[in-house]
């Protein structure tokens, strides 16, 4: 009998699917055998890890891979930090460039071990020989809040720091991250403490079980050791040799390994047990079957049966997928679906009896349906650049690369920064091996920023980014959820894919290349040089210029100018007229200080005016490696100027 299976076509929306859409903007694919084994592993129990660590290169890959691939946790690894601090060997970025790199090389490493990523929103400031010197660019408590709301949001089993939090450790900073990975273990589960985050972002207390810590430093406190060297047969690699994979794509920090096979060792020490059974086995006295993991239930339900069946049909479909019997998973996730579902079609209702615990389960139940169904998805972009209010064509496309039939919907679903025009009630019916095109308008709204990480949207205030005005839903994640996303899902029982929306080209050398679909100012203006020693034993004028880049595709008309710092002699303002889209011009200006001006620091700035009064100052960079995924920032248009009297060459 042939199948017929109903998948909803969708939709261009802002949900950011953790670690699955499209590594590295890559083309198309299922992930096939790998992706759908992942999925798999991860349903029918309930274990959960969180790693605390200081700095990008600071975490254990290979325990992360263990846990996640070896034995279907939830884990993810926390770094205080972005890394701004360190070298960069791979270009020129430093500070918060070289942090966006170290960024997206932890989440490259991350879709190969499959752990999620979080961050406090501390400022890597250099060396630091103290714990206490650490604490005086990082208000201490402001950090352990940002930790206890990773632990709440996350709510670990287990915490496993990285670090001891005494001398031993080396670098303040290190230091610092032992200290408050003990201190949130004991906090987490303190509801007096760091009331606001239950009050303002409904986050609440958490109690994890256990605190373990890292002997990779200190094996003679080796209270338990896990095996990496297990070859994972879906892979074909062992758990180390996939942990070093991942840990050289931190290239920024010089950190190659050799993948060697055989046998290999993470080493660690039971610190803290709350259990009191718990020295036998990393998850030795807690229950994680998952019938124990926190659940809400719809009134009447009998919920410790639908998890028991559940369970049994995950178990199931791990069996099917070894014998290549992919309709035998569908059908088997089909009814476990319905198993994690209250009994109820409200939509509230849904939202009433779930847990995030809950959510994790259908998230890998959804993804997993969607693979086995053998449906790809893209969704490809005309620009790769938009400004505000600028309409824009995107294709999407389905492939029905399963052999039974698949009936798609269309459904489009707004968001407040893009919006999104198309025919939201159609269906096509989708044979094996057919393909279906439509097309979208897509367009950033008329009051849109410019595409900007949220950790960057305001200057730094100290040590510390400033993330007064971010969505408490974005706080601690990598990155927010700005890019556009096309999303496809299987109506009735369930089953997704998603795709980023994204420009492709083609690269004579190297094929197929993507690049993400940001927003951009109309006219981008960069100033330079952004650093200036002015002598001032040489009287005259110094030089700057200014480069206006049009990313519009009309003509916008108007003045540009510095803003020099009170007391200076003024510039004249001067017209420009820019044309077409990406078209640049140049200009110069000559400035000079007050006669009377003495050792100190003062600012110029940028600025351009269009013929409507709007104001542009500030320009995108992207930093943009083969390894991991470009990223766009915005930096204001201004020069720091240095006085002094100095002889220059």
């Amino acid at each position: 009998m042939r199948l017929v299976l109903t998948i909803s076509f969708a939709v261009v929306s802002l949900l950011t699917l953790p670690g699955r859409v499209s590594a590295q903007l890559d083309p198309p694919s299922t992930g096939g055998v790998v992706a759908l084994d992942h999925e798999l592993r991860m349903l029918g129990h309930y274990r959960r890890v969180l790693m605390i660590g200081a700095h990008p290169d600071d975490e254990d890959t290979e325990l992360l891979t263990v846990l996640v691939r070896g034995m279907g946790a939830e884990a993810a690894y926390l770094s205080l930090n972005r890394g701004e601090g360190g070298q960069n060997f791979i270009g020129p970025e430093l500070g918060e460039a070289l942090g966006l790199i170290r960024t997206e090389e932890l989440l490259a490493a991350r879709r190969l071990d499959g752990a999620r990523q979080y961050f406090t929103r501390a400022y890597d400031f250099g060396y630091s020989k103290t714990m206490d010197e650490t604490w005086e660019q990082w208000p201490q408590d402001t950090i352990l809040k940002d930790v206890v709301r990773v632990v709440r949001r996350f709510r670990p089993q287990i915490i496993v720091s990285v670090f001891s939090g005494l001398p031993r450790d080396g670098h303040g900073q290190h230091q610092a991250a032992g200290w408050v990975a003990r201190e949130a273990f004991a906090a987490a589960g303190d509801s007096s403490r760091f009331t606001e985050l239950a009050r303002e972002e409904g986050i609440r207390a958490w109690t994890p079980l256990k605190l373990y810590r890292s002997t990779r430093f200190d094996t003679t406190a080796t209270t338990l050791t896990l095996d990496g060297g297990v070859l994972d047969r879906a892979v074909g690699k062992s758990y180390h040799q996939i942990a070093m994979a991942g840990r050289s794509l931190h290239r920024s920090q010089n950190m190659g390994r050799l993948q060697r096979i055989g046998p290999s060792e993470v080493r660690l020490a039971l610190e803290e047990d709350r259990t009191a059974e718990g020295r036998d086995g990393l998850f030795a006295g807690i229950d994680t079957v998952l019938a124990a993991m926190p659940w809400r239930d719809a009134p009447g339900a009998d919920g410790p049966a639908a998890r028991r069946r559940f369970a049994a049909r995950a178990d199931s479909a791990r069996t099917a997928l070894g014998a290549g019997a992919y309709r035998r998973v569908i059908a088997l996730l089909d009814r476990g679906k319905r198993d994690l579902l209250p009994q109820s079609d409200d939509s509230r209702a849904q939202m009433m009896f779930s847990t995030a615990e809950q959510a994790d389960q259908r998230r890998h139940t959804e993804r997993a349906l969607g693979i086995a169904a053998g449906l790809l998805a893209d969704a490809l972009s005309e620009d790769d650049r938009l400004v505000a209010g600028q309409p824009d064509s995107v294709e999407l496309l389905l492939w029905n690369a399963g052999p039974d039939t698949l009936t798609v919907a269309g459904g489009v679903v707004p968001s407040a920064e893009w919006h999104v025009q198309a025919d939201s009630n159609s269906e096509v019916s989708l044979p094996p091996g057919a393909v279906h095109r439509s097309t979208v308008s897509l367009a950033p709204d008329s009051a849109a920023a410019p595409t900007t990480p949220y950790f960057l949207r305001r200057p730094r205030r100290g040590g510390l980014y400033d993330w007064s005005g971010v969505a408490a839903s974005e706080l601690g994640e990598p990155f927010g959820a700005s890019a556009p996303i096309a999303r496809f899902g299987r109506l009735g029982t369930g089953g997704e894919t998603a795709r980023e929306v994204s420009y492709r080209i083609n690269d004579q050398a190297l094929g197929e290349l993507r690049r993400p679909v940001t927003v951009v100012p109309r006219i981008d203006v960069k100033l330079d040089p952004a650093t200036y020693i002015w002598s001032l034993l040489t009287p005259g004028s110094h030089r700057f210029t200014v480069t206006l880049t049009h990313r519009g595709r009309d003509t916008t008309a108007g003045t540009v100018a510095l803003v020099l710092p009170r007391g200076w002699p003024a510039v004249r303002p001067q017209p420009f007229r820019l044309g077409r889209e990406d078209g640049r011009e140049t200009f110069a200006f000559d400035v000079r200080a007050p006669r009377a001006s003495g050792r100190g620091s003062a600012t110029i700035r940028a600025v351009a005016v269009d013929s409507a009064g709007r104001r542009y100052e500030s320009g995108v960079f992207t930093v943009d490696y083969p390894h991991i995924r470009s990223r766009s920032y915005v930096v204001p248009a201004a020069a720091e100027v240095h006085l002094a009297p100095v002889a220059l060459p």
